[in-house]
């Protein structure tokens, strides 16, 4: 009777096995179909990310512009007198010259006197000609 018996057990058990495994393999495949989905997702909301991020910095570029100082940086030619402008001024003022030349021109003009011309200018270090006639509309020596 034992004997008899075993082989009922044996199929019962394989069907219960064959049930866990068709499940398992379901939840697999859903878990699977689920992770691909948000995969998907987190693209599309990355990309709409970054044309917010695009949008937030054009604004912030046109507020930059709005709070441009009008130098000729902003299309405005505004005259500077090379003997009595400070660093800040020079570097805003002039084409080609940023705060580091601007200090040269200073200790030059403090050094060895006021500028008289532009030949003057080109003595200091950094200032050549193709700076001068760039410029030459903004700067002034008196």
């Amino acid at each position: 009777m034992i004997l008899a018996g075993m082989p009922s057990v044996i199929n019962h058990m394989e069907l219960f096995c064959m049930k866990i495994l068709v499940r398992s393999f379901v939840l697999f495949l859903s878990i699977c179909s689920l992770y691909s989905l948000s995969i998907q997702l987190s693209a599309a909301d990355l990309s709409s990310l970054k044309g917010d991020k695009h949008k937030q910095t054009a604004e912030a570029q046109k507020l930059k512009k709005a709070k441009v100082k009008k130098t000729w940086r902003s299309g405005k030619v505004i005259a500077v007198n090379v003997n009595t402008a400070s660093a800040e001024q020079l570097a805003d003022s002039l084409k080609g010259i940023g705060l580091t030349k601007a200090k040269a021109i200073i200790a030059y003009r403090k050094a060895r006197g006021n500028f008289k011309s532009a030949s003057d200018l080109m003595a200091v270090k950094g200032v050549g000609a193709s700076i001068v006639a760039r410029n030459k509309a903004n700067i002034r020596y008196k």
